[in-house]
């Protein structure tokens, strides 16, 4: 069976556990500013996952020199996170990017499902991030799952 397919039946068999993993990061507070234990959450799954992390804080000091860059909010406790998975050949490489912070939730009774619930509902996840932008760190992070289930042979979580 090619890889592609392997894939592709791996992300089907895991689709409750994927969407679980969406769950997961609905369900940590990431408001701006405070997105640390998310950051670290993500970064234990990509280590689990084989990859090489490295979780860091920019130097602000640095990038205040940068003459692109104009002025910078608080960066202190907002650690970045980068996953590396390492090719085997000379191809070009591939980049996945976003964010994990999110605006403030307002009030609760404003919400028909908690603001940090994650909850499934007809077919829909609610919660603060949900669309912007945890779906697409959940989708990057298990596409990159679903490749390496062909290389390793896995199709666990």
């Amino acid at each position: 069976m090619d890889s592609r397919k392997q894939g592709l039946e791996w992300i089907d068999k895991n689709r409750n556990a994927i969407v679980g993993f969406l769950q997961d990061l609905i369900r940590i507070p990431s408001v701006t500013g405070e997105e640390g234990p998310i950051q670290q959450f993500i970064a234990g799954r990509l280590k689990e996952m084989g990859l090489a992390v490295d979780v860091f804080e920019p130097d602000l000091s640095a990038l205040r020199k940068h003459p692109a860059c104009g002025s910078f909010p608080r960066i202190r406790g907002r650690p970045n996170v980068v996953g590396i998975l390492k090719g085997k050949g000379g191809g070009k490489s591939l980049l996945f990017n976003g964010h994990v912070d999110v605006i403030p939730a307002g009030a609760p009774e404003s919400w028909q499902h908690g603001s940090w619930s994650g909850d499934l509902a007809d077919g829909r996840i609610y919660g603060r991030g949900a669309s912007d932008m945890k779906a697409g760190l959940a989708a990057m992070t298990m596409a990159v799952k679903a490749i390496l289930i062909p290389e390793s042979g896995s199709a666990g979580m």
